[in-house]
Formats: structure tokens, C-alpha cells, sequence
């Protein structure tokens, strides 16, 4: 069940980025070692919102239009609605009509290490400790010339789900995080908006 969400998620996106890649050719995904099947853990080009999500004075808002996060911008999809006042921990979050949950954060340098994070959202889930990255299926997408790590989390049986985008940019000096969270069923439904959201992403 685990590796055939995941593998749905990644299907998904690598349509969305084989299409995309007629046009721009940049965008170059490969496939991760597999996750072993029995784990079960813990742990657009536009511009214009500076600031966290707390204290958001944004330029443009709505469904569809330009979006820039104090060193990040982005086309915000039709279906996703702007949240307020979410985590002082995150610079943007958007809610779908389906209930999904999207999330823009960002860390100083590798904001603790990849292996560490994913625990961290793995434990989220339930999942257990992994001891190595290798374990976990995952797909890297270049976005504005970075390297995008896609992690996606857990499976069919579970009500909740992750797929995160971990970039990390180092002129700015930080690690930026785009985290989708809601039913497993769903995140596979949104496969294509995630990957549309992130080949329009740009840094400043």
C-alpha cells in the first residue's frame, strides 16, 4: 500500500514535469532507492508577502496570482485559499476546497539535516526512525536552478498524509520547505497542482 500511493504521488508529478520539460528542459526527476514495504515509524514566473504568515502584508492574494515570501515567489493554483495567522513558523499557507493543507516554510543553512527532518515529518505520521535516506522513496526536480527533494509519506490506510519539497538555496543561506499534508486519496488527486506550484517557484 505504501509504495503504491507513493508511486501514484511521484507518477503524477513526473507527467506534470515530463510535459513541463518540452518547455523547460531544466526539470530533470529520477527515482530514489525504494522504502523498504513493511515500515510503519514515528518520527508562473511572476513576482509579488513579506514577513511570516503572523505579520503578512501581501502585494497580491488571490486564487491564481503572483505571490512573493521574503525571498521566494510564486503562482499561488486557482483552488488554493491564503490562511492567516498559521505558525509564526511559516511564511504562507494555503487550504484547498478539498481540505489539504499547503504550507511555505523556511530554515537557516540545511535546517538540521534532510535525515532528521524526515524523521521529524515521519513522526508526524506514525512512522518509524529511518537510519538512512536510501530508505525512503523519494524524486528530485530542479526549481529555478536548485535541487528539490520530494519526500511523500505515508499510505492509502492512513487519514493523513505528507508530501514535502525540501530546497535548498545557498546563496540565500537557508533550506526552504513546501509541505502538502491531508488523505492520502487526495494529495495523489493534487499530485499535479504540487508540481505546477513548483516549477513556478523563483528566488531572490
Amino acid at each position: 500500500m505504501i509504495r503504491s500511493v507513493r508511486m501514484s504521488f511521484i507518477g503524477g508529478l513526473l507527467i506534470v514535469v515530463m510535459v513541463g520539460g518540452c518547455e523547460e528542459e531544466k526539470i530533470s526527476p529520477y527515482y530514489a532507492p525504494k522504502d523498504p514495504p513493511h515500515l510503519n515509524d514515528h518520527t508562473g514566473h511572476n513576482h509579488p508577502v513579506n514577513g511570516e504568515i503572523a505579520n503578512q502584508t501581501e502585494n497580491e492574494t488571490g486564487p491564481g496570482q503572483a505571490t512573493v515570501n521574503n525571498g521566494i515567489t510564486y503562482t499561488v493554483p486557482k483552488a488554493w485559499v491564503a490562511q492567516q495567522n498559521i505558525s509564526s513558523m511559516i511564511d504562507a499557507a494555503y487550504k484547498t476546497d478539498q481540505g489539504l493543507m499547503i504550507t511555505v516554510s523556511k530554515l537557516n543553512g540545511d535546517g538540521g539535516g534532510m535525515l532528521a527532518n524526515l524523521n521529524r515529518w515521519r513522526g508526524q505520521l506514525g512512522l518509524q526512525t529511518l537510519r538512512s535516506l536510501d530508505q525512503q522513496d523519494s524524486q528530485t526536480l530542479d526549481v529555478d536552478g536548485q535541487i528539490a527533494t520530494v519526500f511523500v509519506l505515508g499510505d492509502s490506510e492512513q487519514t493523513q498524509g505528507i508530501v514535502i519539497a525540501s530546497i535548498a538555496v545557498p546563496e540565500q543561506g537557508r533550506t526552504w520547505y513546501i509541505k502538502m499534508t491531508g488523505q492520502p486519496n487526495l494529495l495523489n488527486q493534487n499530485s499535479e497542482a504540487f508540481a505546477t506550484f513548483l516549477q513556478s517557484i523563483h528566488f531572490q
